[in-house]
């Protein structure tokens, strides 16, 4: 109520630049606490959608079966599939290899290829893997998918190029 008084008194007296400051001040603080408001409805909502998006690190400790059944229940949650992250599978593919498992790595490398065929990563992790099972043709033939979707790796460049010097009699 003062507030409206205040802005009637200063029209009596013709302040018309107090009167502009002073709407112009409501204005900017109903701006501002408006948009605060709206900016905290879209974080509660986008934290409401995305709530278990995360990955807990208990879930990776259960092993890759854990972290399936993780996604699946996402995925029932959201109404659409939620495959596991290219880069989720590259880590315990290169847990399986760095254990020793080169054939689980294999596997698992696979899958990222079959779920992430547009990725240069999962094709040169694929290659990474047969080539620690001896299987060098094979290999070079993930490199050269990976370097045709990444031409400008060096890394994958110079293995391609390395590999087929080896390979040549």
């Amino acid at each position: 109520m003062k507030f409206l008084h205040l802005i009637w008194s200063n029209l009596k007296r013709k302040k018309l630049r107090s009167l502009l400051t002073l709407l112009s001040i409501l204005v900017a603080f109903l701006l501002f606490g408006y948009l605060a408001a709206i900016r905290e409805a879209f974080n509660a909502g986008l934290s409401f959608i995305f709530s278990g998006w995360a990955l807990p690190d208990s879930v990776f400790r259960d092993g890759l079966g854990a972290v399936d059944a993780h996604y699946e229940r996402l995925s029932g949650r959201l109404g659409f599939r939620v495959d596991v992250p290219e880069g989720v599978l590259n880590r315990f593919g290169y847990a399986a290899m760095n254990s020793g498992d080169i054939e689980k790595a294999v596997s698992i490398f696979r899958r990222n290829v079959k779920t992430y065929p547009g990725s240069a990563n999962v094709y040169d992790s694929l290659g990474e893997a047969l080539l620690g099972r001896g299987d060098r043709n094979e290999a070079l033939a993930m490199y050269r998918k990976a370097l045709e979707l990444d031409p400008e790796n060096p890394r994958i460049r110079s293995t391609v190029d390395r590999l087929q010097k080896e390979n040549s009699p």
